[in-house]
C-alpha cells in the first residue's frame, strides 16, 4: 500500500480508553489558540508560530481538512481539545511522519502515549507492516522518551540543515508494525 492510499484509508475518528481523536473543526479554534499559544510548545515544533492567533488556527484547520500531504486528528478528552496528532505523507521522508503536541495543562498524564498508541493501532489495522517516521529535537527529552515508550526505535541523530531548527540536532525514529504490539491503554 502506498503512502497516499494509507492517508485516504485511515479512519477519520479513532477511539482509545479515554480519548476520541477526530477531525479538527471550527469549534476548535478558541481552544486551539489557548493551547498552541505557548512558547514552550512552539520552540520544539518545526511549524507552530508564536504567538498563535485565531488566523493561525483557521489556517491550520483548513490545511488539516484539505487533500494535502497531511492527515490530522484533534485529540479530545471529555469532548475538549487537548492536543493534535497527525501524519505527514511527504516524498521527503522515508515513511509517513508522525507529528503531535499536547497543551501544557495535559502533559504528564499519559495522554500522548495513549493518542499515539491509538493512531499506531489504526495504522496497523489499515496496513499491517506499515512503517512510520518521527523526529524530535535532542533537547526534547520528553518527546524522545514518549516515542521510545510507544515502540519507535532511534535510527540516527542528525543536525538539521534548514528550517526553524537549522543547526540543531534532531533524533530520527522509525516504527515498524511487524515488530510491535500496541497497547491502547498504555500510559
Amino acid at each position: 500500500m502506498t503512502k497516499s492510499v494509507l492517508k485516504t484509508t485511515l479512519p477519520s475518528t479513532i477511539r482509545s480508553k479515554r480519548l476520541v481523536m477526530r477531525p479538527l473543526g471550527g469549534q476548535d479554534v478558541a481552544q486551539l489558540v489557548v493551547l498552541a499559544n505557548n512558547k514552550k510548545i512552539a520552540d520544539v515544533l518545526a511549524r507552530l508560530p508564536h504567538p498563535y492567533t485565531d488566523d493561525d488556527a483557521h489556517y491550520f484547520i483548513n490545511l488539516a481538512n484539505s487533500d494535502g500531504e497531511e492527515k490530522v486528528w484533534a485529540i479530545t478528552l471529555d469532548d475538549a481539545l487537548v492536543g493534535v496528532c497527525g501524519l505527514t505523507f511527504s516524498a521527503e521522508t522515508p515513511a509517513p511522519e508522525l507529528g503531535y503536541w499536547l497543551g501544557e495543562p495535559f502533559w504528564g498524564q499519559g495522554i500522548g502515549s495513549e493518542a499515539i498508541s491509538a493512531l499506531l493501532n489504526a495504522v496497523k489495522e489499515t496496513e499491517n507492516g506499515a512503517e512510520l517516521f518521527a523526529r524530535c529535537l535532542v533537547s526534547n527529552k520528553a518527546s524522545a522518551a514518549l516515542l521510545a515508550k510507544c515502540g519507535f526505535v532511534h535510527q540516527k541523530t542528525l543536525t538539521e540543515d534548514c528550517g526553524r531548527h537549522a543547526d540543531k540536532e534532531m533524533h530520527h525514529f522509525l516504527f515498524n508494525h511487524k515488530d510491535e504490539r500496541i497497547d491502547h491503554d498504555l500510559h
